[in-house]
């Protein structure tokens, strides 16, 4: 009989053991996804960024060239 309460006691310490490492696991899975998701979020903003200076440089661009075609300074007043 004391056999059999060992065992169940050291299957019920490998079952916590188990259950702790799975638990811990998971846990810095998430915080991981989050710092991911951060980063992921970060890089967006920087590449909506670009894309918002890319097209002002395109309509400078576009700007300066209608102005050097016609020489007319109403089309500089766009840039300022």
């Amino acid at each position: 009989m004391n056999s059999a309460i060992m065992t169940n006691r050291l299957t019920l310490g490998i079952g916590l053991a188990i259950l702790l490492a799975i638990s811990a696991a998971s846990i810095a899975m998430n915080v991981k996804t989050r710092t991911d998701s951060a980063s992921v979020d970060h890089k967006r903003g920087v590449l909506s960024r670009i894309a918002d200076l890319h097209l002002l440089v395109r309509r400078a661009e576009s700007t300066s060239r209608g102005f050097a075609l016609t020489g007319d300074n109403t089309l500089c007043q766009g840039l300022s």
